[in-house]
């Protein structure tokens, strides 16, 4: 992908729809991206990664979905991990966390210098 983790921010914030997750509105962009569907009441706590995954990526997505939940008590949050290169390894690590995280998990590629978000099957 060409773009930068933040080039990827500033497309989501002026289009949301580009994630694929359907009609929702930027409540946030700071360390992360929080977004909403006002029409479900649901927060999307998302983090990106443009690179290989780490163990510290991972880290950071809970720490941020968790730190949304605190924020936004009794609000249904899922957490969103978008990554470049993601290895079998952290597809299941992300596998074993949706037992405690609601979790949705895309790959995040370009097309044309836009990004484009996949929703992957985890194990």
């Amino acid at each position: 992908m060409t773009s930068t983790v933040e080039s990827v921010v500033q497309m989501i914030v002026a289009e949301p729809l580009v994630m694929g997750l359907g009609n929702l509105e930027v409540r946030s962009s700071g360390s992360g991206l929080l977004l909403e569907d006002p029409a479900e009441a649901i927060l999307y706590a998302v983090r990106l990664c443009g690179g290989p995954v780490t163990d510290a990526s991972i880290i950071r997505l809970v720490e941020y979905w968790a730190a949304v939940r605190r924020e936004y008590p009794g609000r249904r949050c899922i957490a969103v991990f978008a990554a470049e290169q993601m290895s079998t390894r952290y597809r299941d690590v992300l596998a074993a966390i949706t037992g405690a995280v609601p979790l949705l998990v895309l790959e995040m590629s370009s097309a044309d210098g836009a990004p484009r978000f996949t929703r992957l099957s985890l194990p």
